[in-house]
Parts: structure tokens; sequence; C-alpha cells
């Protein structure tokens, strides 16, 4: 899989001052006050973001995502090529979330 390393996500960690696993927690406990649900990334998973290779997030991980960082999740995560795109109208449909838009990206509701 070719990826690219996610700079956009990597210069909001920096000017905010959180590590991997301080981003993790404060999604988890994000997740946890929009679902009752305490959320279960770890700093493995963020390092993914980082890294470019992952899975395209549920729709409540990007809602916290996007509620932390003032930023969408396709600018967060840097979903920039087409082929991205796609791949997240996809992964979104088979998930069940969400409604795919005329790009391929789901929206909330």
């Amino acid at each position: 899989m070719d990826t690219t390393r996610n700079e956009a996500l990597e210069a909001w960690m920096e000017d905010h001052q959180h590590s991997s696993n301080s981003l993790a927690k404060a999604v988890n406990e994000a997740l946890e006050d929009l679902t009752g649900k305490l959320g279960t990334y770890d700093g493995r998973h963020v390092r993914e973001w980082r890294s470019g290779r992952f899975r395209w997030p549920n729709t409540a991980t990007r809602k916290v995502l996007e509620d932390i960082s003032g930023m969408s999740a396709v600018d967060l995560l840097a979903l920039t090529k087409a082929a991205d795109h796609e791949s997240v109208g996809l992964s979104a449909r088979r998930s069940g979330y969400g409604k795919p838009s005329v790009a391929g990206v789901d929206r909330v509701g």
C-alpha cells in the first residue's frame, strides 16, 4: 500500500503538545462522553493515523477527532487523493456508517 505520512495530524499534535498516547486518551474520553462507552484506542492507532496506514475511522471517532482538533476529519487525516476518497466511500458503505455523498465521503446524519 502506497502511504504518505500524515503531516497535518503530526503538525496539529505538535502544536497542541499531544503524544500518540495522549491523543488516544483524549479520543477515548470524548467517545465516552458522546456514546457512553469508553473508546479503545491506544497510541498504536494514532501512530497508524500519523503514518497514513489506517482504515477510515467510524462516524463517532471522526466526530470526536473533529471536536478535539477543530478540523474536519478529512483535513486532519490528510485525505487528499481521489483513490483515498473512493476507498472511504466503500468503507463507509460496507460498515453502514453515515450516508455516502457525491464525493464518496460519508457525512454524519
